[in-house]
């Protein structure tokens, strides 16, 4: 029984562009190989971009966050009044602060 080659030993191949005046030759490598090269880059380039995101979005929602709060004060839809009544409710009916 034949063991199938590894999709990483295909990533190896390196790909040139056509040129003018090329012919078809057969270099033994199927079309799909160079799919597979460009899928794998993609892939190391996702993979360097995820912790760049993850350490951002953070950053990102807390400013939102700020903004609408900010907006909601200045527009009188949110007191502070109101909104320290309401948590200081919320706190004493869990029974937090005796």
């Amino acid at each position: 029984m034949l063991k199938r080659p590894s999709v990483y030993l295909f990533c190896a191949y390196e790909e040139r562009s056509a040129w003018a005046g090329d012919s078809i030759v057969a270099t033994g490598v199927a079309p799909h190989i160079s799919i597979l090269q460009h899928m794998h880059s993609l892939a190391n380039k996702v993979n360097d971009v995820v912790p760049q995101i993850q350490k951002v979005a953070p950053e990102v929602i807390r400013g939102v966050i700020d903004d609408f709060e900010k907006r909601a004060m200045t527009a009188g839809t949110v007191t502070r009044d109101g909104l320290e009544a309401l948590i200081s409710g919320c706190i004493e009916k869990s029974g937090s602060i005796d």
